[in-house]
């Protein structure tokens, strides 16, 4: 697999990015008929159920990245389950794919920095803008099963508009706090994930947390597993196996890499890293997949605590109902993880730094299909917010 790695360092942070093979191209999802709302300039999507709302989009626009300054506030997430967000597809899976979510271990993140939002075929403008073409597209509100609310402020729109799913959808949210089979004062393997069975074309966007008392080095790697459910004392440990090259469907994501993060120094911090991947059949119809996604930390330091947060979303709810021949079902919410062991401990507050490290060429940016980042950030030692 083609891979391009850039990588910045800066004030004890860490900023990757990878470009992995293009996905595979689908026929277009079967429609359901839905009013068809404008995406204004200011749209909030609100329910307590995890589902889309069909929305076209009348002329080009863009959505600011968050992680750059000036675009911190163009995404909010309130309420929700373990984990929220939304996101915006564009109809048959032939252009732009944008998620972005939250969950409660991430708040000091998110307080700092924003909502993540990740893209699986970005083009982003001066390093910063998501574009969203013109076209047709279905805006998914992802709840945890709790009533949630976002707000994305676009570019280049006008106007204000309040929408809800008009459409259920599968959806499945789990978190589960990174462990590891043999706890000891210093280093060791930390990980977490969780598996689904859902149909095609499935999205998924993960958020990770590892904090320590005490660091030199770790090494992150993201797990998935296609077919065969994981088993084992550590299933997303660094021996993770790699996506069936045989599986019914195809996964598109950085899935396998791993991502080295130095950053020496003693007292409380917090390394944070969101991912994201799209899973879809060889032949582009619908099918029941058993897939799995999970992080691990290979670590020195002296970990206090951690967490994986993720949320699954199935695209077509109306493909899923005909490939069971039964009515529409209820979505999923909440699923429990894969067991494992209790959390290593309490972990220690996390309070990201004021800045974040050098974001480089805006070249490297436009060469990733997905976004992966990793950061560190030292607390203060007197508390700062």
């Amino acid at each position: 697999m083609s891979r391009r790695v850039w990588i910045g360092v800066a004030l004890g942070g860490l900023l990757l990015l990878a470009a992995p093979a293009q996905g595979v191209a689908l026929a277009q999802p079967t429609r359901v008929s839905a009013p068809t709302a404008v995406l204004t300039g200011t749209v909030t999507i609100s329910g307590s159920q995890s589902g889309y709302v069909p929305v076209t989009v009348a002329k080009d626009m863009k959505l600011g990245d968050p992680f750059a300054a000036k675009y911190r506030g163009v995404v909010t997430v309130t309420g929700g389950g373990d984990a929220a967000g939304f996101a915006l597809v564009q109809d048959g899976l032939k252009g732009q794919v944008l998620l972005a979510g939250r969950s409660e271990a991430y708040a000091p993140f998110v307080k700092k920095f924003g909502v993540p939002v990740n893209s699986l075929n970005p083009d982003l403008q001066d390093g910063a803008e998501f574009t969203i073409p013109a076209g047709d597209y279905r805006l998914y509100l992802i709840t945890g099963g709790q009533p949630t609310s976002v707000t994305i402020k676009f570019l280049g729109g006008s106007g204000t508009s309040r929408l809800a799913p008009t459409t259920k959808v599968e959806s499945v949210v789990q978190q589960v706090g990174l462990t590891t089979p043999a706890p000891g004062p210093v280093g060791g393997v930390y990980s977490g994930g969780g598996a689904v069975s859902l149909t095609s074309p499935i999205l998924q966007f993960s958020l990770s947390r590892l904090d320590t008392s005490a660091h030199t080095e770790s090494v992150m790697r993201y797990c998935y597993f296609l077919g065969d459910k994981p088993a084992g004392p550590q299933p997303y440990g660094p021996a993770c196996a790699a996506p069936s090259e045989d599986s019914p469907v195809v996964l598109d994501s950085a899935g396998g890499s791993s991502f080295l993060i130095s950053d020496e120094g003693v007292g409380p911090q917090s390394f944070y890293g969101f991912n994201s991947s799209l899973t879809t059949s060889r032949t582009g119809e619908p099918v029941k997949a058993d897939i799995a996604a999970g992080v691990s930390y290979t670590t020195a330091g002296v970990v206090t605590g951690g967490d994986y947060s993720q949320y699954w979303l199935s695209l077509d709810g109306v493909s899923a109902a005909a490939l069971t021949k039964a009515a529409p079902a209820e979505p999923v919410q909440s699923a429990e993880p894969t067991p494992g062991a209790p959390k290593p401990g309490q972990p220690a507050p996390a309070v990201a730094g004021d800045q974040l490290p050098a974001t480089g060429a805006p070249a490297a940016l436009l060469l990733a299909p997905v976004l992966l980042l990793a950061g560190a950030w030292r607390n203060r030692a007197s508390g700062d917010s």
